[in-house]
């Protein structure tokens, strides 16, 4: 069955309604845009009203991109756009991560990490008790809020210093 495109009354924008997909009471509509670029007309679909796309923003879209085009800056296309969105969320996503890293305290990395690694790869189970108690007893004080960024050779001296005054 062939679509039945039909014009939103905004210039380059139309839609298509499903046959039987609703949202609220109305059909559910499929918007997409029209444009020149380079000289050749390019028609891109945006998304479902369902999605959250709306007419408004199909015709926002469109003449961000229309002005883009003129200006000869930013993205030209909505594929050129979704592309450069991504590349952004991607690199949003990086530094978040490298942020957590920053933030990583030897407490988290000890008993987060280590001490469970250890407890489920050493066959004496004497060896991650003792590391467990060392850690509590003497490390947690000194450096266990710290972020492992942080943690300096005076830190350690501190706890050689304070295991050997026992």
């Amino acid at each position: 069955m062939a679509v039945k495109w039909k014009a939103s009354g905004s210039k380059g924008v139309r839609f298509y309604e499903h046959p039987t997909r609703k949202h609220g009471v109305k059909k559910d509509r499929y918007y997409a845009i029209r444009y020149t670029v380079d000289g050749r007309q390019v028609e891109e679909g945006l998304g479902w009203a369902s999605e959250g796309w709306t007419e408004e923003e199909a015709v926002e879209t469109r003449a961000e991109l229309t002005k883009n085009k003129r200006k000869a800056e930013g993205p030209k296309t909505l594929k050129e756009k979704t592309a450069l969105e991504a590349t952004e969320r991607q690199v949003k996503a990086e530094q978040a991560e490298l942020e957590a890293k920053d933030r990583l305290t030897f407490k988290e990395l000890a008993e987060g990490r280590y001490i469970e690694w250890s407890k489920a790869h050493k066959k004496n189970a004497a060896s991650w008790k003792r590391e467990e108690q060392l850690f509590k007893l003497w490390i947690n004080p000194v450096i266990g809020d710290k972020p492992l960024k942080d943690i300096a050779p005076i830190h350690l001296e501190k706890i050689k210093a304070d295991m050997a005054k026992v």
